[in-house]
């Protein structure tokens, strides 16, 4: 009897249209090209990396230098802030004034027929009218105006004294909540 061979499956067979040589020369000649390919990316990277590097390099002794310059900077724009808030302020006052100067205006056009007004204060909380005029019912006109007015709260304060005899006019002090001129 024979004995039993043993059975090998073997896919490439040897003949015409199967060429082992080739297939392995490509196989061999794509993995080098995949290898020279990834070793190419390698330097490119590190050649970028070495060149970022040295920008870093040069930007940062730049800055080392400018440092000193940026520190006397500091003082200057301390200054400008400075200066900026005491510009603020005086906007802020001319505009109070601008307001003062239309509200004085407006007192002047209320004041009675007969009425004279020597001074008038005006402060954010009161406005201080004083002036002398006839007789009594003059300044309760005034008194009376002031209520009406949109600008004005509650009289605080109204002081009288009669002149010396011979003008015979009465002396007065009014103060008046300021609520404000509407903006």
């Amino acid at each position: 009897m024979a004995e039993p061979t043993e059975l090998k499956i073997n896919f490439i067979r040897p003949g015409k249209g199967h060429h082992r040589r080739p297939l392995i020369l490509i196989t061999v000649l794509a993995l080098v090209l995949a290898a020279g390919w990834c070793w190419h990316a390698y330097r490119s990277y590190g050649s970028q990396l070495a060149d970022m590097s040295e920008v870093n390099t040069r930007l940062h002794q730049e800055l080392e230098q400018i440092r000193p310059q940026n520190e006397g900077l500091a003082e200057f724009q301390g200054m400008e802030r400075d200066a900026d808030a005491i510009r603020d302020a005086i906007d802020s006052i001319i505009e109070d004034k601008c307001r003062h100067a239309a509200l004085l205006e407006e007192i002047y056009r209320m004041a009675p027929t007969g009425m004279s007004l020597t001074e008038i204060e005006a402060t954010r909380e009161i406005i201080k009218i004083k002036g002398f005029c006839l007789d009594y019912s003059t300044l309760g006109g005034l008194l009376s105006a002031a209520d009406l007015h949109p600008h004005f709260g509650k009289v605080r304060n109204v002081t009288s004294d009669f002149a010396k005899p011979p003008s015979g006019q009465i002396e007065f002090v009014v103060e008046v909540d300021y609520k404000g001129v509407a903006k």
